[in-house]
Parts: structure tokens; C-alpha cells; sequence
């Protein structure tokens, strides 16, 4: 229940926050009013646009801290693709330019066809490890169809989601130790109500395909990782999935 209401309040966040440019902050907040963490209410802030053409152009950034009893996270509109995500969009629209298929398809396939780093599958999606984990034990969640857009998805596919979330989380939990961990949702970013570059995202919806990343925190991040940019991981991704794969939930 916990996951189902987490993923579904996640499909109005990302609903509503496409439209952060043109809505009034009590617009936006009311979808929100049932789950709003009191303590932390919405902060809304207009800021300075620096890349505006003319002086004194400013954008909204709403920050919503959510609650699910004892589970927290944020959602945050920004003016600005964040560069992590950027980074994933560009390597999906170049690789759709010379394949001519998605990137994550291909991934999964090849993930299903070698199962060596598969941590759980099922009719809907796919569970596994990638291959340049960045963390032990990171892992990363896809639909199998293929789709851009979470907000996009059908409650009753939320619903199996949400399953499908609670078994991976329950095989990290139990392997190891209950440790704390971050989950991350990359969707497609909100291309319909932007100006944007001549044809930047005119193959989103073919090239991106959205899916949630898992990070237990078992390591910490040093220099060389902030200097750098590169990642130690001490745990293969094939030994990683194995392990998760063989506990019993």
C-alpha cells in the first residue's frame, strides 16, 4: 500500500509540475493537499533566469515535501534539465539516431537474454543491476513496453508497479540489513509546454523510455569520486543480483 500510494502520488507530481511555469502556486498545491508534509510545507521562490534574453525575466521554483508515514521525498520543479538527466537524454537521442531503437529496449533485452544481472522480472517489468554500477547493490527498475512518460501510465500498471517495487525493496532490505537508500524517478521532462532548440526532443517519445533507479547507501562518495566524476564499486553487478535473486520474500 505504502508503494502503491508513493508511485501514484509520483504520477500527480509529475503531472502537475509540467505545467510549473504557467500555474499559481495554490493551483499547484491543492492535488498535493492530503499528502503535504505540515512541517514542510511548499516553498515557492521566483528567482533570477540568467539565461533570459532581457533583464529582469525571473522562473518558479516549487519545492513539495511530500509524506508517506514514515517515508519522505521531494519533488522539485526546475527551470533547468538537471545535468545527470540531460546527460541520459542526449545518450538516448544519439544512440535513436543511428539505431533507430531506444537505448533502455536494447538494454533490457540484452539484460534478459544473459539474466546475469537480473535481480527479479515479471510480466510488466524488469529489475536489474547495471552493468557500471555506480554503488553495490544499485539497482535500476524499467517497464518492459516501452514509454517516455510515467504520468503517462494507467493507475492499474501503478498498481503492478508498485508490487514489483515492494518485492525489490523487501530482497534489499532483507539481504542487507535494511539499509538506508535513495530511489530515483528519470521521466521524460515536460517537452510540451517548453520553447526549446528546433528539434532537441522531436523523438523523445521513440528515444527515452522512463525508469526508477535504487541506491542503498552502503559506501560513502570521497574525493576521488567528487574529483573525478568516476566510481569505485567494490561489488561486481553480476554478484550483486545473484545475491538479491536468492532471497527468499
Amino acid at each position: 500500500m505504502m508503494f502503491r500510494k508513493s508511485l501514484l502520488i509520483l504520477k500527480l507530481a509529475c503531472t502537475a509540475v509540467s505545467f510549473v511555469a504557467s500555474a499559481s502556486a495554490a493551483l499547484l498545491a491543492d492535488p498535493f493537499a492530503p499528502y503535504l508534509d505540515g512541517n514542510a510545507p511548499a516553498i515557492v521562490r521566483e528567482v533570477p533566469y540568467t539565461n533570459a534574453p532581457s533583464a529582469g525575466v525571473t522562473v518558479r521554483q516549487v519545492v513539495f515535501r511530500l509524506r508517506d508515514d514514515a517515508e519522505a521525498f521531494a519533488v522539485i520543479a526546475t527551470p533547468v534539465t538537471p545535468r545527470t538527466v540531460a546527460v541520459e537524454l542526449q545518450s538516448a537521442r544519439e544512440h535513436y539516431s543511428v539505431k533507430e531503437r531506444c537505448i533502455f529496449c536494447d538494454i533490457i533485452a540484452q539484460e534478459l537474454q544473459s539474466h546475469s544481472r537480473i535481480v527479479t522480472a515479471d510480466q510488466d517489468f524488469v529489475t536489474w543491476c547495471p552493468y557500471a554500477s555506480r554503488f553495490p547493490f544499485e539497482m535500476t527498475i524499467a517497464p518492459r513496453v516501452h514509454n517516455h512518460d510515467f504520468a503517462s501510465q494507467d493507475d492499474a500498471l501503478i498498481l503492478r508497479l508498485a508490487r514489483h517495487v515492494r518485492e525489490v525493496i523487501t530482497r534489499m532490505k532483507k539481504s542487507l540489513n535494511d539499509p538506508p537508500y535513495n530511489y530515483l524517478l528519470h521521466t521524460a521532462p515536460a517537452y510540451q509546454h517548453q520553447r526549446r532548440r528546433p528539434g532537441y526532443w522531436s523523438t523523445i517519445e521513440a528515444d527515452w523510455h522512463w525508469h526508477i533507479e535504487i541506491l542503498p547507501r552502503l559506501t560513502r562518495v570521497a574525493g576521488f569520486e567528487w574529483g573525478s566524476g568516476f566510481y569505485i564499486n567494490p561489488t561486481p553487478p553480476e554478484d550483486a543480483a545473484r545475491f538479491l535473486r536468492e532471497v527468499g520474500v
